[in-house]
């Protein structure tokens, strides 16, 4: 009957960790940092287990309320990247203003580190047009409606996608500011 062994470790396992002399079969790390399990196959090296839903769900449950006209970042939407990692950021933004024609302004903040990133960001300009941002990692940015209806919601959607390098440094936030 096939075996299975399980070792915790600090972290992102090694190869090295998978190795038994014990005769057992592949065994399965877990990473005590985020209780993520892994797996040693031969033609990739060290996978993680599917675990079904790979991805991390953050909802704000109370409104952000910004007046600043350069972009800071979302409390609760900001996050460190690990080294040597691939992240898919996918947003959605119930936006809204009191001011006609001073609209929300979503935006990125990259960390340093990255070794490839792009992101895409839209955000009404009424009913009919939007404002389009595409960026990628070599440069912070956002969105900017030329104009914005008051006392509307209206969704803003963003998607990225990026990879981290060996040594990554500061968080990848999402930003908000006022257009004007």
């Amino acid at each position: 009957m096939p075996q299975i062994w399980v070792l915790e470790y600090d972290g992102i396992p090694p190869a090295e960790v998978f190795n038994s002399a014990s005769g057992f079969s592949t065994p399965v790390v877990i990473n005590t940092q985020t209780d993520r399990g892994y797996y040693y196959k031969n033609s990739v090296g060290v996978t993680p287990l599917a675990a079904g839903d790979e991805w991390t769900y953050v909802y704000l449950i109370s409104d952000y309320p910004v007046v600043a006209s350069s972009p800071v970042a979302i409390p609760g939407l900001a996050f460190a990247p690990e080294a040597s990692s691939t992240y898919l950021v996918e947003a959605q933004l119930l936006v809204q203003t009191d001011t006609l024609n001073n609209g929300p302004s979503p935006g990125v903040d990259w960390p340093g580190g990255i070794s490839l990133g792009g992101i895409k960001i839209s955000i009404p300009e009424g009913s009919t047009g939007e404002a389009l941002f595409n960026g990628n990692h070599l440069a912070d940015g956002r969105a900017v409606p030329a104009t914005f209806p008051a006392s509307e919601p209206f969704l803003s959607l963003i998607n990225s996608t990026f990879t981290v390098g060996g040594s990554p440094s500061g968080n990848f936030s999402l930003t908000i500011s006022s257009a004007a």
